[in-house]
Parts: structure tokens; C-alpha cells; sequence
């Protein structure tokens, strides 16, 4: 998937689920979100890899696993400074 959709598809999430706080725009997002708008399976690798690519391209998300380790998926707390 090309960087571009991910980062659109995250956004739009972000702003759907999101409100702004000062300079930043701040929303809670799971793995289980972004895999069902990417249409993949759920799976414990796939829950990794949008961990991953999360963390990649939103630097300083705070990530709290839900289950053990991260089994049933991560929750993101995303927070992107706005202009």
C-alpha cells in the first residue's frame, strides 16, 4: 500500500474520532479501525503492522496494547500538531 493512502486513511480517521486541543489534534484509534478500513484481517501480525506503520509516520503515539501483549490489537493515542 502506497505511503499516501495509509496516511490519508489514518487522517481521516483522526478527524472523524479526533478533536483539537490547542496546536494538536489528538484522537484514540485502535488497530482494529484501521484494519477494517484497509479491509484486512485481524490477525496478530496484522495488528503489528499497522502498529508499526503507525509509528513510523505519526512519531510520539503512545500505544497501550489491548489483551495480552497485543494480541487482540493496540490502541494509538495519536497526536498531530496542527498550523
Amino acid at each position: 500500500m502506497p505511503r499516501n493512502t495509509f496516511v490519508e486513511m489514518v487522517d481521516g480517521l483522526l478527524l472523524e474520532k479526533g478533536e483539537q486541543k490547542n496546536k494538536h489534534w489528538c484522537a484514540t484509534v485502535t488497530s482494529a479501525e484501521i484494519l477494517e478500513a484497509l479491509q484486512k484481517h485481524k490477525h496478530n501480525t496484522t495488528h503489528r503492522n499497522a502498529k508499526a506503520l503507525v509509528d513510523i509516520h505519526y512519531p510520539g503515539t503512545r500505544f497501550e496494547p489491548i489483551g495480552v501483549n497485543g494480541a487482540n490489537g493496540w490502541k494509538f493515542h495519536i497526536r498531530v500538531r496542527t498550523k
